[in-house]
């Protein structure tokens, strides 16, 4: 039995055979095969379930006229957000209106000659914005010929995995300590894997613990279906890997990436094609929505970055040739300002499929900014009272004195309860992945 949650599936399949066995099988006509799963069943205790890994269940629809309640800070701040450099044909389009990320994350495959090309295309993307650099080999002088072309960039990050396991084999990770010394590169080394949290899981102790000091795996929601339940399922089991990794992690820091919609490579097969790995609902309205709600899964103690999509093209925040960049550029932008501010505890039960984002600065705790992704396909109308305290105290005795808001549709109004609390509607709308929407709605208590 598999459990797909390795994958953000929130499912579990069989295999005919087990893993360890070489693929493909040869089954002759006629074989019988037999499998059985036995489950043992007891009665939870109180409080069972509740370990450093445990994720609530998704919450049902908050009964008609209940508030959500804005609490105090949750110790989670949002991280680091850095978009992939783009593997569309062309040329990089002028973006001056477009969102920039901090950084672009390029994966160097240093078996290919046509790296130092994927290299300069990501500096252009960066657009002045440092790199993370991940290479790709199959033996230790590939990745030294990489370092040695990485001095006078801007590079925060480099990592090395294996073109073959995908995760950072030994031999290859004392390459790359021993180039980016030699070559003087000051960026933080990450281990881990390019390839799905199950091989991290798998496989991390095969790995020079001591000497990684940062841990990557990267995320697809559609490893096993493509449906849009699949899709929108995987948010919840974002919040369970990113769980799971943090146990491994021992305190190291975590940097989830890249996250899109299909996969990159086939991590199964080394070495195969992978069919169809432009989703068209990148283009989608939705994708806003699903975007802000995985921001809100994975964003977590110990997580210091998170990489979606890429910088431009059919798989990333839009299209070349002037057109007008998608509606995800729009919920990439909002983040990114928020990158640092501390999350706020967001307290009763929102309708199934919506996530809440609540953002404040440590700068001005009366600047509250709340993200609203819906996923489902229904309007919600819900009802916020804020009870923190910093943003109590900056606002008693007086109005809200700015309300900004971009909705996707959708509209905010004061609630009955003065600037503590308002009434938000988050609107549906059909589209390829499913009716959603996304709001950034923008509270500002008044200034000194």
């Amino acid at each position: 039995m598999e459990d797909q949650r390795n994958w953000t599936d929130a499912s579990y399949k069989t295999y005919s055979t087990p893993l360890a066995l070489p693929f493909p099988v040869l089954v002759a006509p006629g074989r019988v095969i037999a499998q059985s799963v036995a489950l043992s069943c007891a009665q939870a205790g109180a409080g069972a379930g509740a370990g450093a890994g445990a994720v609530a269940p998704e919450a049902e629809s908050a009964p008609a006229g209940e508030s959500i309640r804005i609490g105090e800070a949750s110790g989670r701040v949002v991280p680091e957000i850095t978009v992939g450099a783009s593997t569309a044909p062309g040329d990089t389009p002028a973006r001056t209106d477009w969102p920039h990320a901090a950084g672009v994350l390029v994966e160097l495959i240093a078996t290919d000659l046509r790296w130092p090309t994927a290299l300069d295309r990501a500096v252009l993307d960066a657009g002045g914005g440092y790199l993370d650099v991940r290479i790709v080999a199959s033996a230790p002088e590939e990745v030294s010929a990489v370092l040695a072309s990485l001095p006078g960039m801007r590079v925060r990050r480099v990592g090395v995995f294996s073109a073959e396991s995908h995760i950072s084999e030994p031999d290859l990770w004392c390459a790359l300590e021993a180039g980016v010394a030699e070559y003087g590169i000051g960026a933080e080394l990450v281990g881990g894997t390019r390839a799905h949290f199950t091989e991290l899981n798998r496989t991390h102790e095969r790995m020079p613990a001591a000497e990684v000091s940062a841990l990557a795996f990267s995320v697809t929601p559609q490893m096993h279906s493509v449906g849009r339940e699949q899709i929108i399922e995987s948010i919840g089991v974002q919040r369970t890997v990113v769980e799971s990794a943090r146990l491994i992690a021992q305190g190291r820091p975590l940097h989830i990436g890249p996250i899109t919609l299909r996969a990159r490579f086939n991590a199964v097969a080394p070495g195969e094609p992978v069919a169809n790995s432009t989703d068209p609902r990148q283009a989608a309205e939705a994708l806003a929505a699903w975007l802000i709600s995985s921001v809100d899964a994975l964003a977590g103690d110990g997580v210091q970055s998170l990489s979606y999509f890429e910088s431009w093209g059919p798989r990333g925040l839009g299209p070349t040739g002037g057109a007008e960049p998608y509606p995800v550029s729009r919920a990439l932008d909002w983040l990114i300002r928020l990158q640092g501010h501390r999350l706020l505890r967001v307290e009763g039960d929102l309708p199934e499929n919506v996530r809440v984002i609540a953002a404040t600065a440590d700068s001005d705790p009366a600047d509250l900014t709340l993200l609203v992704a819906n996923l489902s396909d229904c309007e919600h109308e819900i009802s916020f009272t804020v009870n923190n305290t910093g943003f109590l105290a900056s606002t008693a005795n007086n109005s809200v004195t700015k309300m900004a808001r971009e909705t996707v549709p959708g509209s905010v109004h004061d609630g009955p309860g003065g600037p503590e609390s308002f009434d938000l509607t988050a609107g549906r709308f059909s589209s390829v992945i499913g009716a959603g929407s996304a709001i950034w709605c923008r509270t500002m208590g008044p200034r000194a």
